[in-house]
């Protein structure tokens, strides 16, 4: 994959006159604008499936952006599903399974066309969905395990430590989830977050995330900035 559709991917969600006006990028990257708001409104969050293709979603809709010849635009928007009614705050695609975050928890749906999802998702684990700071991304570990990112308002608490090994116990604000490869039980193996939205793992297995600041407090001594 191409360092410029990297760039071009995240174009896409942001208005077609910031385009116009010009971003600086390094040397070497690109700006395009891959998809306009015809193809997906009110974008929440995108992941890529087994074929490369772009897959986002918003309140009511997931969508897959297709593009047809090749040009790096997508050229239309397949209708995957009409759900979460809330709009997904976390996608992840593997094989013929997507996880989705939203519509009050953890789902999956299955496909086998990669198209269109079989029918309706499997709730795998409820939690706070939908809300600025409730439960965000969705992300396969290096140790096989999936995680879930959650904000302070995920209602994430002590039941969600389903195994004796989990290394927090009694959680306070935001949290990573981990669980088990079969998704039956959880643990809880970070807390003290506000709202960080995405994470990502470095090769040695190291998880990083980015969080909110405290801006009710800012000015105050007890500001907390932004914090990677």
């Amino acid at each position: 994959m191409r360092l410029t559709l990297a760039i071009s991917i995240f174009v896409f969600m942001l208005p077609a006159n910031l385009c116009a006006q010009g971003l600086k990028v390094p040397a070497g990257f690109e700006v395009v604008e891959f998809a306009d708001g015809k193809l997906a409104n009110d974008i929440h969050v995108m992941t890529v499936d087994p074929k490369g293709r772009v897959i986002v979603a918003g309140r009511g809709y997931i969508r897959i952006l297709v593009d047809d010849d090749g040009d790096g635009k997508a050229d239309h928007a397949i209708e995957f599903a009409q759900t979460p009614k809330d709009g997904a705050m976390g996608l992840l695609w593997e094989g013929d399974t997507l996880f989705v975050m939203g519509d009050g928890g953890l789902r999956r749906f299955t496909s086998k066309s990669g198209n269109q999802a079989d029918g309706p998702s499997e709730l795998i684990r409820a939690m706070k969905t939908g809300g600025e700071h409730s439960s965000h991304a969705i992300q396969r570990g290096p140790d096989g395990w999936l995680y879930v990112l959650c904000g302070n308002n995920a209602g994430i608490d002590k039941s969600y430590a389903d195994l004796p090994t989990s290394p927090i116990k009694e959680p306070t604000a935001g949290c990573v989830l981990r669980f088990q490869p079969d998704l039956k039980k959880c643990e809880i193996v970070a807390h003290g977050f506000r709202n960080p939205y995405s994470f990502d793992f470095n090769l040695a297995g190291d998880l990083f995330t980015f969080d909110s600041d405290n801006e009710r407090c800012v000015s105050l001594p007890w500001y907390e900035p932004t914090r990677f």
